[in-house]
C-alpha cells in the first residue's frame, strides 16, 4: 500500500513540473475563452496527476478514496505546518501564495478541518502531501480562489452517460450543495472570484483486459464565477438554476491531454 502512495504521490510531483511546458504548447487562439482567473495548470496537474488515484481506488461500488487521497485533518496539519515556517524560496509553487496563507490563516483553517463533505460525497484531497488544495492566482489585477484535488465517489458507466450528464450529476450532487461550505473563504478580503475542480472517473463496464483489470478514464468538471455570485448561493437569495445560469462551466472529458472546452449545464 506505501508502494502505492509513494507512486501517486511521485506522479503528482512529476505532472506538477512538466504541466508548464504542456501549457505552452497551447496557443493564445486555443485558451482564449479561457477566463484569466481560470488555473489551467492546476486543473491538468491534478487530473492527470491523479489517475493513479483514481484508477487505483475505483470499484464497482465506488472509490475508497482514504486508502489513496489525504483526509482534511491531514490537509489542515499540513496547511498549519506550511505557515507556521519561514516563506518558502522563489522556486516553490508555494511562494506567490505564502502571503495570502499567513494572512488569510483563520478562514482557511476554518474551511479545511469543518469541511468534511461536499454534498453527500466525503471529501478527501488528491493532491501531493505538500499541497494545498487551496490556491491563489492575482491575474488583470484580481484575486481569484481556485479549489481543486476533490473527487466525486462513484464510477459512471459511459454505455448509459455523456460527459456532460455526468457533469452534471457531479455539479448537482456535489458541486451545489458544498457552495455553503464555502462561508469562510467568501470573506477574504479583495477576492473576486472561485474556481472549483472535482474530478470523476467513468468507465465502459463492457471493456476488461484479459487479467480483469478494469479501465477508468478521468474527467474533471470546473466551475467558475465571481465572488457575489456565490454570496448569492450561501445567503439562499438566488436559486440553483440561476447560480447554474450565471457560473462558467469548463468540462474535461478525458479524451485527449488537456482537451477542456466551456459548456452549458442544464440541471433537471
Amino acid at each position: 500500500m506505501k508502494k502505492i502512495f509513494t507512486l501517486i504521490t511521485i506522479s503528482l510531483v512529476i505532472m506538477h513540473q512538466i504541466s508548464y511546458s504542456q501549457v505552452k504548447t497551447k496557443t493564445a487562439q486555443e485558451w482564449k475563452t479561457l477566463p484569466d482567473f481560470f488555473n489551467i495548470l492546476e486543473v491538468n496537474n491534478q487530473l492527470y496527476g491523479a489517475t493513479w488515484a483514481l484508477g487505483l481506488a475505483n470499484s464497482s461500488a465506488g472509490i475508497d478514496a482514504s486508502k489513496y487521497g489525504l483526509s482534511p485533518n491531514t490537509v489542515t496539519s499540513n496547511f498549519n505546518q506550511i505557515i507556521s515556517k519561514s516563506r518558502p524560496d522563489n522556486t516553490s509553487i508555494l511562494y506567490p501564495v505564502y502571503p495570502l496563507y499567513v494572512k488569510n490563516k483563520s478562514k482557511i483553517i476554518d474551511y479545511l478541518s469543518n469541511t468534511k463533505s461536499m454534498g453527500r460525497v466525503p471529501i478527501i484531497y488528491f493532491i501531493n502531501e505538500n499541497s494545498i488544495p487551496i490556491y491563489f492566482t492575482n491575474k488583470s489585477n484580481s484575486l481569484n480562489l481556485v479549489l481543486d484535488g476533490l473527487a466525486y465517489d462513484k464510477v459512471f458507466n459511459t454505455l448509459q452517460t455523456t460527459a456532460r450528464k455526468r457533469a452534471v450529476a457531479v455539479v448537482s450532487e456535489m458541486i451545489i450543495p458544498g457552495i455553503k461550505n464555502l462561508k469562510p473563504l467568501l470573506s477574504i478580503p479583495n477576492l473576486q472570484s472561485i474556481s472549483i475542480t472535482v474530478m470523476f472517473a467513468s468507465e465502459d463496464f463492457t471493456e476488461r483486459s484479459g487479467s480483469g483489470m478494469k479501465f477508468y478514464k478521468p474527467e474533471s468538471i470546473t466551475v467558475c464565477g465571481p465572488i457575489t455570485l456565490f454570496k448569492q448561493m450561501t445567503s439562499k437569495t438566488i436559486t440553483e438554476d440561476l447560480f447554474i445560469k450565471k457560473a462558467e462551466f469548463y468540462l474535461n472529458d478525458g479524451e485527449e491531454e488537456s482537451s477542456i472546452k466551456k459548456v452549458e449545464l442544464k440541471i433537471e
